[in-house]
């Protein structure tokens, strides 16, 4: 089976013939890869071969921004007040990070095609967002200090992260996993 044939089978709750899909998802931990060199996985290799060293499955990782890029000096990282995130508001969803995003999926659309990989796209969500934002205690402080703002910045969240999922999509076309084409 191939890797993409194996989560697809496991997300409609199928059996898989050979094995259940394997996975190293936390790809960006750089020590993941110097620890297993260190336990006898050979030097040399780079991330695709370790994964095929492990026999485990490739699960490629897709994100978009949702975070302060580029910001300029003078425009504040933390968010205390509407003025503040207004400001920040212009550098958290920008159409480069949805390109970005649709650059990396069409890199893997030939691999994810042949079902060599299955994609994970990565999103921020309505706790972890504005935690990024605030801080982590004015974040908690401000579901009963702010809501509006909250309210805000999580509709700002889930708009954008529609955009990035409506452009991915028109690259690597989903399998519908749970419904009947």
């Amino acid at each position: 089976m191939t890797p993409r044939e194996r989560f697809l089978r496991t997300l409609n709750f199928e059996r898989c013939d050979d094995r259940l899909p394997l996975v190293e998802w936390a790809a960006w931990w750089d020590l993941t890869i110097k620890r297993w060199k260190t336990e006898g996985m050979p030097a040399e290799l780079d991330w695709d071969q370790s994964l095929a060293y492990f026999d485990l499955d490739p699960l490629v990782l897709i994100g978009a921004g949702g975070g302060p890029s580029d910001t300029p000096p003078g425009v504040a990282r933390l968010v205390t007040d509407e003025a503040s995130y207004e400001a920040l508001r212009p550098y958290l969803f920008t159409d480069a990070m949805i390109a970005d995003a649709v650059k990396a999926a069409r890199q893997q659309q030939p691999r994810h095609g042949r079902g060599e990989i299955a994609i994970r796209v990565w999103l921020d969500g309505y706790f972890w967002f504005p935690r990024k934002l605030f801080g982590i205690e004015p974040h908690m402080l401000a579901f009963y200090d702010q809501p509006a703002l909250m309210h805000r910045m999580n509709s700002d969240l889930a708009d954008f992260n529609v955009r990035v999922i409506d452009a991915i999509c028109e690259v690597l076309r989903p399998e519908m996993v749970g419904f009947a084409e």
